[in-house]
């Protein structure tokens, strides 16, 4: 895969050509009005790379058939927009916000980690298209680390709908995360990042013949294959869900102008250390980057304000803002297993599917097996 992450001129040279067109997801959208079939890098129901979406070491091939790891540990993070109604436009707000998405992120990561960023949206699975056929009710894509997330994010389709039922459909986009998602991280017993933006409330429970429709007559198939056991006939509620998602992932809903019930709902859902308020949807790489630097302990909650100030938050936005993230599990990163032993860049690993390096990158003068710890019961 090589060391390359990315540029910022790449980046933005993706957005400048997306904001040539009526919306940054017009050709997408005008393509699956066509074919009716979404492009199976954001397709969640597509089997051509798996349904699992997989965060994973890059690594370089060496000359004796082993492999170097080349940027440091993959530490992913999934952002998932809510694209109905007055949120229809936030795949145009935060592909224009992807260079500062990822420049953020990476600045908050602690040496040795690199952000992994995947996006997604969500509908109804009322919307339909204009033609009157069945809508979209959810996208994802890969994760990546280089400008291919901003490319991929043109793929989505964004409905703008609703149908004023008091729910989006975020709930499905929960059960991919807590289900069909692969990570390294995972497997030493640290966590990745999950972000629901939304002003809505989910469905509380998932249905059954919705989620076939989402991913697929075989997701239960791949579900287990996995790791996981989901009874087809006795699918976990969306709090359920939400519950097996922060076993393994750092996960926050980020809220716009909710009302009561919709704050409600997702305080009881996630629990109150998960929920903060987003004053504007383009401020998502500001707060997004807040939380995994307050997480992963790169970030104190006295330089916050300072902090947002310096990328371009408004003083009252900064202390809302700041006001909101007080509650969350600061540091939660930092007291997990293996927190201070992860692959670093140059380490050697006998084959990709090794838990541990081989020859550790500050041994490689005397390429000495090193002993490593066992892997960490219970991760996928």
């Amino acid at each position: 895969m090589g060391s390359y992450t990315g540029a910022r001129s790449a980046y933005t040279a993706v957005v400048t050509r997306a904001s040539r067109d009526k919306s940054a997801t017009y050709r997408a959208e005008e393509k699956v009005m066509e074919t009716h079939e979404l492009n199976p890098l954001v397709d969640p129901g597509a089997n051509n790379w798996g349904k699992s979406r997989r965060s994973l070491i890059r690594f370089e091939d060496m000359p004796d058939g082993r492999f170097e790891v080349s940027v440091g540990l993959s530490v992913p993070v999934e952002i998932m927009l809510d694209t109905t109604g007055s949120m229809g436009r936030n795949v145009d707000i935060a592909l224009k916000g992807i260079p500062d998405t990822r420049d953020y992120l990476q600045e908050v990561m602690r040496p040795g980690c690199e952000a992994h960023v995947a996006t997604g949206v969500f509908n109804d699975v009322v919307d339909r298209f204009r033609d009157g056929s069945q809508g979209v009710v959810m996208t994802r894509s890969q994760f990546e680390m280089t400008e291919k997330m901003a490319e991929q994010m043109m793929h989505h389709i964004p409905l703008r709908g609703g149908a004023g039922n008091g729910k989006e459909d975020s709930q499905f986009c929960l059960f991919a995360a807590a289900y069909l998602s692969s990570f390294y991280i995972n497997r030493i017993g640290l966590k990745g990042y999950h972000f629901v933006i939304t002003d809505d409330a989910a469905d509380s429970f998932i249905d059954r013949q919705q989620l076939v429709r989402v991913f697929g007559k075989d997701v239960f198939d791949a579900v287990s294959e996995n790791g996981h056991k989901i009874d087809s006939e006795n699918i976990p509620s969306t709090a359920e869900v939400a519950q097996d998602l922060l076993k393994r992932s750092h996960a926050f809903t980020l809220l716009v102008s909710p009302n009561d019930r919709v704050e409600r709902f997702w305080r009881e859902t996630m629990g109150d250390a998960q929920v903060v308020m987003l004053p504007d949807a383009t401020l998502i790489p500001q707060v997004t980057a807040t939380i995994v630097g307050l997480t992963e302990g790169t970030l104190e909650l006295s330089s916050v304000a300072e902090y947002l100030e310096g990328r371009g938050v408004s003083k009252s936005d900064a202390e809302l803002i700041e006001r909101s993230v007080r509650n969350i599990p600061i540091g939660a990163q930092t007291v997990l297993e293996n927190f201070d032993n992860i692959p670093k860049k140059g380490d050697i690993f006998n084959t990709k599917e090794d838990l541990w390096p081989a020859v550790y990158a500050a041994d490689r003068t005397d390429v000495a097996e090193v002993e490593a710890p066992e892997e960490v019961g219970g991760w996928i």
